[in-house]
């Protein structure tokens, strides 16, 4: 009996430590990319908003097991739970569009003083596709890289900007060269 009350004990107490694991929540809006040099104004010189794209795919990725997948709202609005204790990969793909992923690093993270997930927003763009080998290769290597210590999320932008930079490099003159 005595084995039975400990096993009930331990069995209980592995399911609160299980339960009490840290979370990151990654969220945001996922909208069509423009580029710098062709965003419309509205005629008064204010740059119009990006379209929201509905229905964009959101496969999460673990060890290259997929572990979890949504698809954006109407609003293009995005929530995945990431729990802690693992590195994933994020994948953003919708049908004529170009990929975006995004690579976390949830080993270490830790709760809030409140309880409640870390959370970490991100509006994500996505541009239309092409027929261009450079490009498409260019969009299998993760766009960010996040790795989060305790409370602390440190994306390395060093990386995302020069990304983005040699994305327009060669998109720009393509997308020009095609509304011609």
């Amino acid at each position: 009996m005595k084995t039975v009350i400990t096993l009930l004990m331990l069995l209980c107490s592995m399911t609160l430590v299980h339960a009490q694991k840290a979370q990151l929540l990654f969220y945001g809006i996922v909208e069509e990319g423009m580029l710098p040099e062709t965003k419309p104004t509205d005629g008064k010189g204010n740059r119009k908003s990006s379209k929201a794209l509905t229905q964009v795919n959101v496969m999460v990725y673990a060890a290259g097991e997929l572990v979890s997948s949504t698809s954006t709202k109407e609003n293009g609005f995005y929530g995945v739970l990431l729990k802690t204790g693992a590195n994933y990969e994020v994948v953003f793909e919708k049908d004529g569009y170009f990929s975006k992923t995004y690579v976390m690093n949830c080993k270490s993270i830790q709760h809030p003083a409140d309880g409640s997930a870390l959370k970490c927003p991100m509006d994500i763009d996505l541009y239309k596709s092409l027929d261009n080998a450079e490009l498409k290769e260019m969009c299998k290597k993760p766009y960010g890289i996040c790795s989060v210590n305790q409370h602390e999320m440190k994306w390395n932008k060093e990386a995302m900007t020069e990304h983005r930079k040699k994305f327009y490099e060669v998109a720009v003159p393509l997308y020009q060269a095609n509304e011609h």
